[in-house]
């Protein structure tokens, strides 16, 4: 029987362990599922349920060993990237619709077994410390609280999520050696340890292969924010991906979008001195902006891969981290409109698609009006609006008028314009945008309603497609 101090440092390291691995988790699973707002939820319900059912089946057998528990979850960690990339191609063909069957298969998968065996683990060592069960929970919570912070803040970025991954199972196989009573159960323990983890897939690898078949990944790192990913598909366009989802590419047509946001201010506003752009990407946007030589201009990024996996656009975006002009800024984009006081001629945004998971922050209505309070006088907001469903499309529409009453709509629809004043000779005006979109509601930080897209709104639309 191992002494009470054993069982706390044990479990001291299972929470620690506990929430690294949530973190690392659910990066790792955004390379293999849609990243949404749903696909966090049913991420943490893999999590709660695995700890609900493990502690109720651990109360209905009492003779479980911690040790061998411990042990088991050392090897289910790792055995779930196995299963993964075996189970992969099927649970991808199930990718239609609103992919929630495929979020919970994946996560099930990844993430349950292991839970279920903490939450099994649990109460076991909750009983070596009944009386003082007060200490018991602080230090598990102790360490829950450096896990998340050590995980994302030092593991991932430094590790990168397989390696933090296996050094989290190491942590629990440790713990349930230290409980074994006989050396040559340990030595067993340890080889057996070894053969899985050298049948563990390069998971990345997997991903790129049944998701983006065809492409060649040319560069990749995990960071703080994101895992960037630049690759190079079939017909020799460069594509960065976030997380696993499109965000940059270098192709004529998604060219021509990034020429119609960044030109669009420069024409409609050539005396312009500052300019605001929130969110890099791969920094063509910005990189038209600062063809006029008499325009400074802010770049405001959340993510350091990003800014590194922007470089390999130089050939596209006007080796636009290296203007004269331009200044860049690590941040997020709401806060520091929120705390600067400094005010643009013009503020636009890279395309940032709305129903990403974070990215409802960026359409509502208390954003639009944190871009207004930081406007100059006669200064203008170049918002990209994109293709989309006619209810998602609407919505935006109808949020941004309510910020900017003067707004037109320009480039087929794909982008609107808001100023304080009128803007004159606009393909189309405020009023005209008004009867299209009619009466509803506004998306607001409390009811982003198109971030939750696949429930909240009407499925089966037509995409909403306009014409000068």
């Amino acid at each position: 029987m191992a002494s009470k101090k054993t069982v706390l440092i044990i479990f001291f390291i299972s929470g620690f362990v506990s929430l690294a691995l949530e973190i690392i988790w659910f990066r790792m699973l955004a390379l293999f599922i849609p990243v949404t707002a749903y696909a966090f939820a049913v991420m943490l319900v893999a999590v709660l349920a695995g700890i609900t059912i493990g502690s109720f089946v651990a109360h209905k057998l009492p003779k479980l060993s911690l040790a061998w528990l411990e042990t088991t979850i050392a090897f289910a960690i790792q055995a779930s990237l196995i299963i993964l990339e075996i189970v992969y191609p099927f649970i991808k063909s199930v990718e239609v619709g609103n992919n929630l069957p495929l979020m919970i298969i994946a996560s099930c998968i990844a993430i349950f077994p292991t839970t279920l065996l903490m939450g099994m683990a649990f109460p076991l060592g909750m009983k070596v410390w009944e009386k003082e069960v007060g200490k018991f929970y602080a230090v598990n919570v102790f360490g829950s609280i450096l896990g998340a912070l050590i995980g994302g803040f030092i593991m991932l970025p430094i590790l990168g999520s397989q390696a933090s991954l296996l050094l989290l199972a190491l942590a629990c196989l440790l713990c349930g050696m230290a409980l074994q009573a006989a050396w040559i159960s340990r030595f067993i323990i340890l080889l057996c340890f070894a053969g899985v983890v050298l049948f563990v897939p390069g998971y990345y690898q997997t991903v790129l292969h049944y998701r983006y078949p065809g492409e060649k990944l040319l560069w990749l790192k995990e960071g703080i924010q994101t895992t960037v990913s630049i690759h190079e598909n079939n017909s020799g366009f460069r594509i960065m991906y976030m997380d696993g989802r499109h965000q940059a590419e270098d192709s004529p047509a998604v060219m021509a979008v990034h020429e119609q946001i960044g030109g669009l201010p420069n024409q409609l506003f050539p005396q312009a001195k500052d300019a605001l752009v929130i969110g890099l990407g791969g920094g063509v946007t910005p990189g038209v902006l600062s063809r006029n030589e008499n325009l400074n201009i802010d770049i405001v990024e959340l993510s350091d891969t990003v800014v590194e996996g922007a470089r390999w656009f130089n050939h596209v975006n006007n080796k636009i981290l290296d203007q004269p002009n331009v200044k860049l800024i690590v941040d997020d984009g709401r806060n520091y409109l929120l705390k600067s006081l400094k005010r643009y001629d013009i503020i636009t945004a890279d395309v940032i698609q709305p129903n990403h998971a974070g990215a409802g922050n960026l359409y509502s209505k208390e954003y639009f009006e944190l871009v207004k309070r930081s406007l100059k006088p006669g200064g203008i907001v170049v918002q990209w609006i994109g293709r989309r469903a006619e209810s998602q499309y609407k919505a935006i529409m109808r949020t941004f008028l309510d910020v900017f009453p003067n707004a037109t709509l320009w480039a087929n629809g794909i982008i609107m314009v808001g100023s304080i004043d009128p803007i004159p000779n606009a393909p189309v005006a405020a009023s005209q945008m008004r009867d299209f979109v009619g009466p509803g509601p506004v998306l607001t930080d409390n009811r982003p309603f198109v971030e939750y897209y696949f429930l909240a709104l009407p499925r089966g639309e037509e995409e909403i497609i306009l014409t000068q």
